[in-house]
């Protein structure tokens, strides 16, 4: 009785401590007023940094691109060579033909919206198609006087810019391959008021990257609007591009957008454009394609075995080619493109 009557006295002292002075008094904490400060805590840190990284938003775009090519194919009893084709009526050459199409996703960033034209830079691989493609024998390297067995000429070729409330088609004015860039024009009608933003922060200096800097990238990997956070290496083997981010890699964010925070806590700059990622090739045994066949994990497979190839994309690292290269790009081509009517006035700062 005496070990219960001790329990029960240490009962009520506890829930007098945890209820406060008064048993039927509750305490109740109350969110505070959603205002001009985010609810949520930022991978930014701060408001004006999440901002800053809205702004790159308004003006990081989608980019469609599809190619239709007409391909030529030969008897391969009487394969022509190179040589014999440049010269000749395909048509009449081969002995049948089809249609093909390819396509291309990526990222663009608005840089002018002004005179009546608007542009945009990308990674040149996104929107630049070979015009003829040729299909050589296993024995062929690509000599005028190797067989070929079908030839694949251009048809067409279209570039989509997908924007917030409309989708716009632009013509490419001018690419590099060996720096992955490219710029997009389009020209507008009189009276047309697009609604894309053009680049509302600064530009930096990529030169001025270090190692561990933590930088931002936007783009559009898989179709959907993305900014992720990442840190720069400052790797000697990567040509002409100009660093590396641990950034995760997927397609269509070729022609993302790289920016990054100024020490003094001042806003965001422009650094650079995504390329590509470390990628490979894998091979790897299939078996035959038969829908009438079941798939039975239990049952040991008798059938054909081929052989399959696909790229590999090495995830965590990214290439990235710096402003200091799109500025140079741009002073390279300045003259093409004032013959158009287009000025950069971002990139000449």
């Amino acid at each position: 009785m005496k070990n219960f009557a001790t329990s029960f006295l240490l009962f009520c002292i506890s829930a007098a401590l945890l209820s406060g002075c008064s048993g039927s008094e509750q305490v109740v904490t109350e969110r505070p007023e959603h205002g001009t400060e985010s609810r949520y805590m930022s991978a930014t840190g701060s408001d004006f940094l999440k901002g800053e990284v809205k702004k790159g938003l308004e003006s990081v775009k989608r980019v469609h691109n599809t190619v239709a090519y007409r391909t030529y194919q030969f008897s391969l009893d009487d394969l022509p060579t190179r040589r014999e084709l440049e010269e000749a009526d395909l048509m009449q050459r081969s002995v049948q033909t089809m249609m093909d199409h390819e396509s291309k996703a990526g990222s663009a960033l608005i840089l002018s919206n002004r005179g009546g034209k608007t542009v945009l830079i990308t990674a040149a691989h996104t929107v630049t198609f070979p015009d003829t493609l040729w299909h050589y024998t296993e024995e062929g390297g690509g000599n005028p006087d190797d067989l070929v067995e079908a030839v694949s000429v251009r048809q067409s070729r279209t570039h989509f810019v997908i924007g917030s409330r409309n989708i716009y088609d632009f013509d490419v004015a001018a690419a590099d391959p060996n720096r992955d860039l490219a710029f997009m024009v389009r020209s507008w009608e009189s009276g047309d008021r697009p609604h894309l933003t053009p680049l509302a922060l600064s530009v930096g200096s990529s030169g001025d990257l270090d190692w561990t800097d933590q930088v931002y990238a936007i783009g559009y990997p898989m179709g959907m609007e993305m900014v992720t956070r990442a840190m720069v290496s400052r790797s000697t083997q990567t040509e002409r591009r100009s660093f590396v981010l641990d950034a995760s890699f997927n397609r269509g964010f070729s022609g993302g957008s790289v920016f990054a925070e100024r020490a003094d806590g001042s806003g965001m700059e422009w650094v650079g454009m995504l390329s590509s990622a470390s990628g490979g090739q894998e091979e790897y045994l299939v078996p035959e394609r038969d829908q009438e066949r079941e798939f039975r994990p239990d049952l040991e497979y008798t059938g054909a075995i081929y052989t399959q190839r696909s790229q590999r994309i090495n995830y965590g690292i990214t290439y990235a080619v710096g402003i200091d290269e799109v500025k140079q790009f741009y002073n390279e081509n300045r003259a093409l493109l004032n013959d158009q009517g287009i000025r950069i006035p971002i990139l000449e700062e």
